[in-house]
């Protein structure tokens, strides 16, 4: 019973809603999904050295202007990890639909491709942290200045440093933190000026997440909450348009929690991973989502 109430608390207080940068939606920038499911490999002790991960995830967004958007995608996660290295690969589908007060869209896209490697050197066994470098390469190009898109369509380079820590001197305890910083290369992109279409050089700038997480994990169950602040920042266009550098930059406010459980098929292990979120923006007010509201799970299995 005690595990069920820890079941129970843990869902009622998780946001999880994909990255987002003025009209992008990105779902491998994720830095929630990417902890939880990064954290299953290093820190579980598998028996075999790679992961591979599918997760689905639908969300509902609703902007202060009124302006809602839904989205369900896929993303598939692959990660090697021998000893205290790791490499990783992440790329994700999605459906998006928005209703701009009775003016409805849709589209199906894919996601950037992310590219990550790092480095976890045993410290103690009280605590372990991990140094990591990220390159995300766009699938297709920018059209955020006239519909919604999934992926930023620029090419992103970052690093980001983890702490995991025992609380207690109990090993089934423990507390994460992360910040990760990311900058996005300026690119060529098509919108339009008083009424004619032509090329802007747009730069969605540099982003900023921090994430502090406390996991309670005995086998075969584990659970995380955590909060995990996103900010946005020094984004430009040329020829200036107004209110894109509004849009663009923000800070977005996120509550999460995730629960997973392992087991065995033929000797293979598997997890299994569930989660409800809800988030919102601190600004902008106009164009920030008053509320994010999405659910995922996912499938792993170590080869």
């Amino acid at each position: 019973m005690q595990f069920f109430k820890y079941v129970i608390c843990a869902l009622a207080i998780m946001p999880l809603q994909a990255s987002e940068i003025g009209g992008s939606l990105s779902i491998v920038y994720n830095l929630r999904l990417s902890e939880t499911s990064k954290r299953l490999d290093t820190e579980s002790i598998l028996p075999k050295p790679s992961l591979a991960t599918c997760t689905l995830i639908s969300s509902f967004r609703k902007q202060y202007n009124g302006v809602t958007f839904n989205d369900t995608g896929g993303l598939l996660t692959l990660m090697y990890s021998p000893e205290s290295f790791f490499l990783r690969v992440d790329a994700a589908v999605a459906h998006l639909t928005s209703d701009d007060h009775g003016i409805h869209s849709a589209r199906t896209q894919g996601d950037d491709l992310l590219f990550s490697a790092g480095y976890s050197p045993k410290t103690s066994e009280k605590m372990r942290f991990t140094y990591s470098g990220l390159v995300g390469l766009p699938l297709h190009k920018d059209r955020s200045l006239e519909q919604i898109q999934l992926g930023y369509g620029h090419y992103g380079l970052g690093g980001q440093m983890d702490g995991s820590f025992v609380l207690a001197g109990n090993e089934h305890y423990k507390m994460h933190c992360a910040v990760r910083g990311i900058h996005f290369f300026p690119r060529s992109v098509v919108g339009e000026l008083n009424n004619h279409e032509r090329c802007f050089d747009y730069n969605f700038g540099n982003v900023v997440d921090l994430l502090i997480a406390f996991q309670r994990k005995k086998k075969p169950h584990g659970i995380e909450i955590g909060y995990n602040p996103e900010f946005s920042f020094s984004a430009f266009i040329h020829p200036n348009l107004d209110d894109v550098v509004t849009q663009t930059n923000y800070i977005l406010n996120s509550f999460y929690s995730a629960y997973d459980y392992s087991f065995k098929i033929r000797n293979t292990v598997n997890i299994v991973a569930a989660a409800f979120s809800f988030g919102f923006d601190a600004s902008p007010k106009i164009y920030g989502y008053k509320r994010a509201i999405s659910v995922w799970g996912s499938w792993s299995v170590n080869f």
